[in-house]
């Protein structure tokens, strides 16, 4: 019966999380994109994105559009970059 009450209390837990997400999503067009975003982020899965965690993605993206090392990007690399952070665009 306790396995019964716990099972059903994670599966209310879940589809209210669920249901929270999808409220989040229909307040803006790109918030699903968004929220994929941050969980991927969330390296260490704890629920939150660490400042760290923030700052490694947008350094990795950095990497990936100045692939020559210069140290810097065009105004066109960097709007394509703000574009894809801001769920704007599906692919850097």
């Amino acid at each position: 019966m306790k396995a019964l009450k716990l099972a059903a209390a994670a599966l209310m837990l879940s589809s209210s999380l669920a249901f929270a997400q999808d409220a989040d999503k229909s307040l803006h067009p790109t918030m699903g994109f968004c929220l994929e975003l941050a969980q991927k982020m969330d390296t260490d899965k704890n629920g939150q994105v660490s400042q760290a965690e923030f700052m490694k993605m947008v350094s990795d993206l950095w990497s990936k559009k100045d692939s020559a090392k210069r140290g810097f990007l065009s105004h066109r690399d960097t709007a394509q970059m703000l574009l894809f952070l801001s769920g704007q665009t599906p692919q850097l």
